[in-house]
C-alpha cells in the first residue's frame, strides 16, 4: 500500500479507524475532524497555544458584553477551490443545514443550542443572536465550518457529502477508497497562503490518511515505511516494539506531547435505560470490581492515569473531591447486598428475583478485549457472570446509536473548554442514544446546573460550576471511568522539520502535523 506521490512533500498518516463520514458534521469523530479540518473552514479558529478566538473566514469578529450576539465580516479575498468568493449566503445555508437536519448532524448541531438566529447583514456581514448568554462566546464558531450554498441545491447534508465536499481550506479531497485511504492535495490557490495565520502552515503538498485498526499492522506499516505518522493507541507497542533499530538509529522518531490538551473521556458505559443499571449501587459496585491499577501497570505499561470524571484529573475544572474508584471486592459486595442481590450457595453467583447477575460488554476495538477479560475475571470471581461482544467499527456504532447493548467499551474526545458538555449528560437526550447521550443518563440537579453553566460568561465561575457538576455526575457513576494517557504518543519518519518541540499547549494529534515541512535532505518517499 505504498502510496508514493513519486515526488516528495507527502506524509501518510496512519488511522486506527476510518471516519463513518468526511464530513464532521456527520462523523463527529478525530478522524472526520482530520479531514475536515484541513479542506472546510470555520469562520474564526482558536489560537492553538492560548485558545483565543483568531480570525479564519471572518477577517474581523466582535461579540457583545452580554455574550448574546455575535458580529462576523467575512474576509474579501475568502474563495472557496472551485474559485467562488465565500459570502453570507454561504453561511446562512450551511447554519440551515445543519439546524435543521437530522440524526447524526443533530448530534453537533446541539453544541450550537443556544445559537437562536442567523442573519445577513451585508454580503459578507453576518450576525447570530441568542436570548441567552452562550458560555463558549465566540469560540463557539471555532467548530462551525463554511459550505458553499450551491452545493445544497436538491442535496440532503445527511446524504450526499460523506465522501465528498469543497471548501475554503488549504486542501481538496482527491481520491478516497472507502474504508482504506482518504487522500488530500494541497490547493494551490489557497485564499489564505497571503495571511499572517497560515505563514507557517499547510506546506505538504499532499496528506494521505490510511487506516489500519490492528496496532501491530499499524506498527509493521510504519517500519515497513507505509506510512510516515503514526499515532499509538497501544501503551504496550510504545513501550516494546520502539526498540526497533529504525528507532535507535533515528530513522523514527519519537514525540511525546505533554501539553494541555484534554485526553478523551473513558470507561465503561452503563445503559441506564435497562432495569439492571438504573441502581447507583450496582454501578458503583460494578466500579468498585474494575481494577484499574492493575491493569495500568500491567497492560498499559504505568502510561497512563486514573480516570475519575467528566474532566481530566489535571484539568482546571476536576472537582478536587473527585478520586477514583479503587479495587475493592468487599465494597462491591456490601453494596450489593444492600441492593437486595445475594449469592446462592456453591456458585456464588449473585441473585436476584431469581435472575442472576449478568450483562454483556459491546466493543468495536479488538485491543480492548484482552483488557475487558481481566475485567471479566475478576467479576467472575466475585460471582458475575458477562460475556465479551467484539464487533466491526460500523456495526458498534450503529448499536450505540441504537441503544442496542448492555454496556459498552466507550470514549468521547473532550473538548479543551468542555463546551459540549449538555450532548452527553442532559436529560433530553435520555431517550434517544442518538443524541449523544449514550448512557441514557437523566438527573434534573444536573440539568438545572448545565443549564447555569451555558448561562455563565465569567471564566472564573464557569470554571466553578464545572467542578461542582465533575462531582456531582461522577457521584451518580454513569460510566465505570477507566484511564487517560499520560501524553499523546506519536512516532514518525525523521523526513520533516517543524519549530520545536513540533506541538503547542492545545495541538491535537491529528493536526499537529499542519505545521510541518519535508526536510529539503529528506530521502525518497518509499525509501527506507
Amino acid at each position: 500500500m505504498n502510496l508514493s506521490l513519486g515526488a516528495t512533500d507527502l506524509i501518510r498518516i496512519g488511522l486506527a479507524g476510518f471516519p463513518t463520514s468526511l464530513l464532521h458534521y456527520l462523523g463527529y469523530d478525530e478522524y472526520s475532524e482530520a479531514i475536515t479540518s484541513l479542506v472546510l473552514e470555520p469562520l474564526v479558529t482558536l489560537d492553538s497555544q492560548t485558545l483565543q478566538p483568531q480570525a479564519a473566514l471572518a477577517r474581523r469578529f466582535e461579540e457583545n458584553g452580554s455574550r448574546t450576539r455575535f458580529e462576523f465580516e467575512i474576509h474579501p479575498k475568502a474563495t472557496f477551490s472551485d474559485g467562488s468568493s465565500v459570502t453570507s449566503a454561504d453561511v446562512l445555508a450551511t447554519w440551515n443545514q445543519l439546524k435543521t437536519a437530522g440524526p447524526p448532524a443533530a448530534t453537533y448541531a446541539a453544541l450550537f443550542g443556544g445559537i437562536e438566529d442567523c442573519q445577513a447583514l451585508s454580503s459578507k456581514k453576518v450576525v447570530f443572536t441568542s436570548k441567552q448568554p452562550v458560555a463558549a462566546g465566540l469560540g463557539i464558531f471555532s467548530q462551525f465550518f463554511i459550505m458553499p450554498a450551491k452545493v445544497f441545491a436538491g442535496k440532503s447534508l445527511l446524504k450526499d457529502f460523506n465522501e465528498s465536499f469543497i471548501g475554503s481550506g488549504p486542501y481538496r479531497i482527491e481520491r478516497v477508497v472507502w474504508g482504506k485511504s482518504i487522500s488530500l492535495k494541497r490547493n494551490a490557490q489557497y485564499w489564505g497562503f497571503q495571511e499572517k495565520s497560515s505563514e507557517r502552515k499547510y506546506r505538504l503538498e499532499q496528506v494521505e490518511f490510511i487506516t489500519q485498526s490492528d496496532p501491530t499492522a499499524s506498527f509493521h506499516m510504519l517500519v515497513k515505511d507505509q506510512i510516515d505518522y503514526l499515532y499509538f493507541l497501544s501503551a504496550r507497542s510504545w513501550a516494546k516494539d520502539t526498540e526497533h533499530p529504525l528507532f535507535k538509529k533515528g530513522s523514527i522518531k519519537k514525540l511525546e506531547v505533554n501539553n494541555r490538551l484534554p485526553f478523551a473521556m473513558a470507561g465503561i458505559a452503563w445503559n441506564l435505560r435497562k432495569p439492571l443499571f438504573q441502581d447507583v449501587r450496582v454501578r458503583l459496585a460494578l466500579a468498585h470490581l474494575f481494577n484499574r491499577d492493575r491493569l495500568i501497570k500491567e497492560f498499559f505499561f504505568d502510561q497512563y492515569l486514573p480516570s475519575t470524571g467528566i474532566a481530566h484529573s489535571k484539568s482546571v475544572f476536576h472537582h478536587p473531591k473527585n478520586h477514583p474508584v479503587r479495587f475493592d471486592p468487599q465494597k462491591a459486595h456490601a453494596l450489593l447486598k444492600e441492593a437486595g442481590w445475594k449469592q446462592s450457595e456453591g456458585s456464588h453467583q449473585y441473585i436476584k428475583d431469581g435472575k442472576p447477575l449478568q450483562f454483556e460488554i459491546l466493543t468495536g476495538n479488538p485491543p480492548a478485549s484482552k483488557y475487558l477479560a481481566y475485567y471479566q475475571e475478576d467479576l467472575r470471581k466475585a460471582g458475575i457472570q458477562i460475556s465479551l461482544r467484539v464487533v466491526d467499527w460500523p456495526t458498534y456504532l450503529r448499536m450505540r446509536s441504537q441503544g442496542t447493548f448492555e454496556a459498552l467499551d466507550f470514549s468521547r474526545n473532550r473538548d479543551e473548554q468542555l463546551r459540549d458538555l449538555d450532548l452527553t449528560w442532559h436529560s433530553n437526550g435520555a431517550a434517544d442514544p442518538a443524541s449523544g447521550n449514550i448512557t441514557g443518563f437523566q438527573n434534573k440537579k444536573v440539568d438545572d446546573l448545565l443549564a447555569q453553566i451555558q448561562s455563565e460568561t465569567r471564566a472564573s465561575a464557569r470554571e466553578r460550576l464545572i467542578r461542582q457538576l465533575d462531582l456531582m455526575i461522577s457521584q451518580n457513576h454513569p460510566m465505570a471511568f477507566s484511564w487517560e494517557p499520560k501524553y499523546q504518543r506519536i512516532a514518525f519518519w525523521n523526513r520533516y522539520e517543524f519549530t520545536e518541540p513540533g506541538y503547542h499547549a492545545y495541538s491535537r494529534w491529528n493536526q499537529l502535523f499542519h505545521e510541518w515541512q519535508w526536510k529539503l535532505s529528506a530521502p525518497s518517499v518509499g525509501s527506507p
